[in-house]
């Protein structure tokens, strides 16, 4: 699966990719291969396009990815680093005070 690791700002996305090999690195041209997501790394198609939660921070194992065919089932993980967004606005606080 790439990549192996992702880096994307919160609400940011990307898009995962993945092959099923055999032991000779040849395509299986029959597996199926699905993914999923840890609940809270955001969401991802069954096309591999993630897009991050808001919150920031280091998911790991965020995106999985399971192959399968006929004789055997194999999965693998990506990690995803969530940054923070673009300073949006600055808050005061407290926003009144008296002397």
């Amino acid at each position: 699966m790439l990549p192996e690791t992702a880096t994307v700002q919160a609400n940011g996305e990307v898009t995962f990719t993945a092959s099923a090999l055999d032991g000779w690195g040849d395509a299986v041209d029959d597996a199926i291969i699905g993914f999923d997501r840890a609940s809270d790394a955001g969401r991802i198609d069954p096309k591999g396009h993630f897009v991050a939660a808001v919150l920031a921070g280091v998911v790991r194992g965020a995106v999985k990815v399971v192959a399968s065919s006929s004789d055997a089932s194999i999965a693998a993980a990506s990690d995803v680093n969530v940054t923070h967004g673009a300073i949006d606005h600055v808050l005061i606080e407290p926003s009144a005070t008296e002397l």
